[in-house]
């Protein structure tokens, strides 16, 4: 799935691009048991708070964070976006940092739901990004 946000300021365009396919969303070859190094993982980005946290390591609610984690993204491009058109860079610059946060949690929740799935249809454990 990809969606794309196109900013066009007056002399600068910048591309807000999503792309959550689930191939090689944690590059190391995480196993979905790992709960450890996803946490770690999700925490460095600061996009989900401890609750939410949780929650994914539990595997619950993957879906329903998905979804948020989406609008989040979509509503960040559109202030950059807004930023851009008033010439107030810094904040445009900080709400495409934070969309780029978004994308890199959506590589990952999704990444875990797709590993999770297999795991479960085939009965064995899964490593993220295994050919």
């Amino acid at each position: 799935m990809v969606r794309e946000y196109v900013h066009r300021p007056p002399a600068v365009m910048v591309s807000c691009r999503l792309n959550v396919t689930p191939v090689c969303a944690l590059p190391w070859g995480m196993a979905v048991s790992d709960t450890t190094a996803l946490r770690v993982e999700l925490e460095r980005l600061l996009t989900l708070d401890s609750d939410q946290i949780d929650l994914v390591c539990a595997g619950d609610a993957l879906d329903d964070l998905i979804e948020f984690g989406h609008d989040e993204h979509a509503e960040l491009c559109e202030r950059a976006d807004a930023d851009f058109a008033r010439g107030d860079t810094d904040a445009a610059q900080y709400h495409e940092q934070e969309a780029a946060a978004w994308r890199h949690t959506l590589r990952i929740l999704v990444g875990l739901r797709a590993a999770r799935r297999t795991a479960g249809a085939t009965g064995r454990s899964r490593r993220f990004g295994a050919a």
